[in-house]
């Protein structure tokens, strides 16, 4: 847990300067999120930001499977 909030501050440090490197280095591949933030950041700067915040910020956490036993009353 603390590794991830340390490399989520290290992305929005990276976010603060050039907002498409750190959707990519979020994402992980350059899909149409990085495309969308190269082109918000390129016409206005704020809104390549605040859209690299969500971004990074709406991480999805893995799911924990159930791992309670079943039973079966045969």
């Amino acid at each position: 847990m603390a590794m991830e909030k340390q490399s989520q501050g290290i992305l929005v440090l990276i976010a603060l300067f050039i907002p498409p490197v750190a959707v990519y280095m979020e994402r992980g591949d350059c899909d149409g999120q990085v495309w969308l933030n190269l082109i918000l950041t390129i016409f206005f700067y704020l809104p390549g930001f605040i859209h690299a915040l969500i971004v990074i910020f709406s991480r999805k956490t893995p799911q924990v499977e159930n791992t309670l036993p079943t039973y079966n009353n045969a």
